[in-house]
């Protein structure tokens, strides 16, 4: 083990009482220090926070709940180390992020959020201001610019891809073993969560399934105009080899009564107003290279940036400093919740 794992593995076991109660730290104790690279600080709160996101991607992603486990928590405070080192080797390195990129990426971010209250509300729970969030997305710019300018030659050969594709194959994983479907979704949302908001998204969508009724404009060209969903709308709103049952139950039932190629009508669900399409069934059977090649070339070059990191990472942290803080002593902690 190296001496910063094992440094990390002493720190963590220093704080992991701490964050059994992550959700109801006081200011005093998410501002307590944690760990320190180069210049810049980790806090209880700022690790507390990026856990419980952590756990809520998983749920999202599973729906299950996940009790974070030693493993869990060093390799998040890894990654938070490393994402530290990275943001002094952008900086060191003079990588700009101008006002506007900040100000751009910062709506961009802020209008995922359903009103103004809601995200006086993100910030409370988050024990944040706004300074600090604009703080922490210009730090995230930067080291994105950092490496991006660092990788952004990385690319993976057909040959490569076709090798990686027999790979997985071979382990089953491109054998689908049940019905799937490739859809196509357009989200608009009911920002603001009122009656009259969840109007003026219905409003939106019939206005978008009168222009897909037209044909003059595909379904793709529609979405990646208007979709309101951040994960979809810039492939637009393409969702391959999905198995059926994994949507809400209202768009599962609009799913199986359209044909092929057919637009649904605005289906309400818990998100907002949907517009969707079918855009093929498949069968069990195995899927083409052609299909998946895409998407294999992006877990290609994908693992390969996470090497270029990783040796990035490896080389500044030969001049920049990790150390691990003792937590103070922690008042009104019940004994209960501290874990061993």
């Amino acid at each position: 083990m190296t001496k910063l794992l094992q440094c990390l593995s002493a720190g963590i076991m220093l704080f992991t009482p701490f964050l059994a109660i992550a959700q109801g730290l006081t200011d005093e104790q998410a501002t307590q220090v944690i760990a320190r690279v180069g210049d810049e600080e980790i806090t209880a709160g700022q690790f507390a926070r990026d856990l419980q996101f952590r756990l809520g991607q998983i749920k999202s992603a599973t729906g299950k709940d996940i009790k974070p486990d030693l493993r869990m928590r060093r390799a998040l405070m890894n990654e938070l180390i490393d994402n530290r080192i990275l943001s002094i080797a952008a900086r060191n390195a003079g990588t700009v992020v101008t006002d506007e990129e900040l100000e751009a990426e910062f709506a961009s971010r802020k209008s995922l959020l359903d009103s103004e209250e809601a995200y006086q509300g993100y910030l409370d729970a988050l024990k944040i201001t706004e300074a600090e969030l604009r703080d922490n997305v210009r730090s995230r710019l930067r080291v994105k610019a950092f490496v991006d300018k660092k990788t952004g030659d990385l690319s993976a050969s057909e040959e490569k891809i076709r090798e990686y594709y027999e790979l997985l194959k071979t382990q089953g994983k491109m054998t689908r073993t049940t019905d799937t479907r490739d859809i196509a979704v357009i989200l608009l949302r009911a920002k603001g969560g009122s009656d009259a908001d969840w109007l003026a998204a219905e409003e939106r969508a019939k206005a978008v399934k009168k222009r897909l009724d037209t044909g003059d404009q595909s379904f793709e060209a529609v979405a990646k105009e208007v979709s309101e969903d951040p994960n979809t709308a810039p492939g637009g709103g393409l969702l391959q080899e999905m198995k059926l049952g994994s949507f809400y139950p209202e768009l599962e039932r609009a799913m199986d009564e359209l044909d092929v190629g057919e637009v649904s009508k605005p289906i309400r669900s818990v998100m907002g107003w949907y517009v969707i399409t079918v855009l093929k069934e498949n069968k069990p059977g195995t899927i083409p290279l052609e299909k998946v090649s895409k998407r294999l070339e992006k877990q290609i070059i994908d693992q390969k940036r996470k090497v270029a990191i990783a040796e990035i990472v490896a080389g500044a942290q030969k001049i920049i400093r990790v150390e691990m803080v003792e937590l103070a002593p922690m008042p009104n902690v019940p004994a209960a919740t501290q874990e061993q």
